[in-house]
């Protein structure tokens, strides 16, 4: 039932979803493309414009699932910029 043990891996990823990070399950079938991230992690762009990254820990084992599900992982997504601290002149 709900909130026990019942609700494994295998479950999730029969109905496509999939664990990116210890707080984030996603859809499979809503990845639109992925990127690299720094840190050995992977960017998701979602069909809806969300980006979402993949853990390090959990990084190849979204690679090889979205690769299963005959997604590519060449998208059109592109690397985050992160916000630079703009500096006093």
């Amino acid at each position: 039932g709900i909130g026990s043990n019942s609700c494994g891996p295998q479950l999730l990823e029969q109905y496509r979803f999939l664990r990116i990070s210890k707080s984030c399950i996603v859809n499979i079938a809503q990845v639109a493309s992925t990127y690299r991230c720094d840190n050995h992690r992977l960017g998701l762009l979602l069909r809806n414009g969300e980006r979402l990254v993949a853990g390090r820990v959990y990084a190849a084992k979204v690679r090889e699932r979205i690769q299963v599900f005959g997604l590519s992982l060449s998208g059109t997504g592109q690397m985050l910029e992160y916000p630079r601290k703009e500096r006093d002149a």
